[in-house]
């Protein structure tokens, strides 16, 4: 009974969105594909982060009106409207442990420090590869599935395409999660390499 009754608001609810005209469909597909997205990047940027012994301040996701703001373990998190942005905030004195310099200036810099700054590339590289392992599941979805519903195919592509566009988010363009390995990279090679302290 109960089971059946979810069953019966999944259908009424997919028989809804049907009904929507198309160019509405298509953007809250693409809306609901950009927020799974987006919370499968900045979710791995902390939990790599927490699993590579570096404390995580804050979780910031989306842009726009605030729809949600709480404090969670310790963890600051914001919601908002628009999924545009996202962005993990480290504790300051955990990013100066591994070499991130200048955290309050718009030029962020960086200086590899033997021994603790091998984690940063992990924690910045972690976004992507969610996004891609995300585009993955998605294609094993299809390989399972017998038969597709219509409006969860539209979804689950939608998911796959917008994932993959966020792997892009590792090109070297300041501001990308790219151009902070590519500084990361730099202070490798730039060496000699400074002793964590």
């Amino acid at each position: 009974m109960y089971a059946g009754h979810h069953a019966f608001h999944f259908h009424h609810l997919v028989w809804l969105f049907t009904q929507l005209p198309y160019s509405v469909r298509v953007v809250l597909l693409v809306f609901l594909a950009a927020w799974v997205a987006l919370v499968l990047h900045e979710l791995a940027h902390a939990i790599t982060a927490r699993a590579l012994g570096v404390r995580v301040w804050g979780i910031t996701l989306g842009r726009g009106p605030v729809l949600w703001e709480r404090t969670i373990g310790g963890c600051r998190m914001k919601l908002a409207l628009l999924p545009l942005h996202g962005e993990v905030r480290l504790y300051d004195g955990d990013a100066t442990s591994l070499g991130y310099r200048n955290l309050q200036a718009a030029g962020l810099g960086f200086v590899w420090l033997a021994g603790s700054s091998w984690r940063a590339p992990l924690i910045t590289a972690a976004g992507s590869v969610a996004n891609l392992l995300a585009a993955k599941a998605v294609v094993y979805y299809w390989m399972l599935m017998p038969r597709l519903i219509p409006p969860l195919f539209a979804l689950s592509f939608c998911i796959f395409v917008v994932n993959l566009l966020m792997f892009l988010n590792l090109a070297p363009i300041r501001g990308l999660d790219g151009w902070r390995m590519a500084v990361q990279t730099a202070a490798w090679r730039r060496g000699p390499r400074l002793r964590a302290t």
